[in-house]
């Protein structure tokens, strides 16, 4: 035990051990950004197409957030990762002077709700004007964690809570146009 002690402050001292990144601040913003994930693994999430993932985020007023709303334990999950992309999104474009507006809807089968849980008919993802964040998590089709660009869909999925937070923050970092730290 005593060895571990010892040890584990000579690893840190020696720089073999970094510890979790998990701000990042933008000094014109004068914003503290906290993300859930260690930044450096959010940074390692792959995406196939980064600028135009950040182009179409920014050049669109509307941004749906759309799930699979039929497991409960990937709906807190994904909850999750719409706050953690929400809540770091809104002060950023706010700070870049940029209007921006978010709706959530999510289906379960074939019926669609929006976020007050209100029955709605299935949205129109493909307007010009808009840009669609599809979440998937663990038990809602998440085959591998990534980020994927399909014509006007981004497609955001992990495999687990941890793999999805770092999905959402890659996202964001990929936005604020961070591609390393």
């Amino acid at each position: 035990m005593k060895k571990l002690a010892i040890l584990m402050p000579l690893l840190l001292i020696a720089g073999c051990i970094q510890e979790p990144l998990h701000n990042i601040t933008i000094s014109e913003h004068n914003v503290d950004y906290i993300f859930t994930s260690d930044i450096r693994e959010a940074i390692q999430v792959p995406a196939n197409n980064q600028t135009g993932i950040r182009d179409l985020i920014l050049k669109n007023y509307r941004i749906n957030l759309v799930f699979d709303g039929k497991d409960q334990q990937d709906n807190a999950i994904i909850a999750l990762a719409f706050h953690d992309i929400t809540s770091k999104l809104t002060p950023y474009f706010i700070n870049e002077n940029i209007s921006k507006e978010f709706a959530i809807y999510y289906y379960i089968d074939d019926q669609w709700y929006d976020i007050q849980k209100n029955q709605t008919e299935k949205p129109d993802l493909n307007k010009e004007d808009e840009v669609t964040l599809w979440i998937l998590g663990p038990k809602t089709g998440a085959e591998k964690t990534e980020i994927a660009l399909e014509d006007r869909t981004i497609i955001v999925q992990g495999t687990n809570r941890e793999n999805l937070a770092k999905a959402a923050d890659k996202l964001v970092l990929i936005v604020m146009g961070i591609e390393k730290v």
